[in-house]
């Protein structure tokens, strides 16, 4: 039986890019007790959705384009503002 690789020859180089098996992941715990999430300006819509329900599985996501009402709070919301094109551009936060 062959013995298992060290960590440095588990990365695999794929084109430019390093990908490290799932377990390997560079994913902090999650933090339930986050209400905001000034870190995700910039990511798509569908990323910053996947890393608060990360987070919180206690909530959902609801996204809203610049000028648009996202009518009352609730707890149980992310608010997450958007350009049109899919890209966060104001930190997410539950209201």
């Amino acid at each position: 039986m062959r013995a298992q690789p060290g960590l440095a020859a588990a990365t695999k180089v794929m084109g430019d890019v390093k990908v490290k098996p799932m377990d390997q992941a560079a994913l902090p715990p999650p933090d339930p007790s986050k209400t905001s999430w000034p870190e995700l300006v910039g990511y798509s819509s569908f990323a910053a959705g996947i890393l608060i329900c990360y987070d919180r599985h206690d909530v959902h996501v609801e996204y809203f384009e610049i000028n648009t009402d996202p009518g009352h709070g609730d707890s149980k919301r992310v608010v997450a503002w958007t350009d049109g094109h899919d890209t966060v551009v104001y930190p997410p936060y539950v209201g």
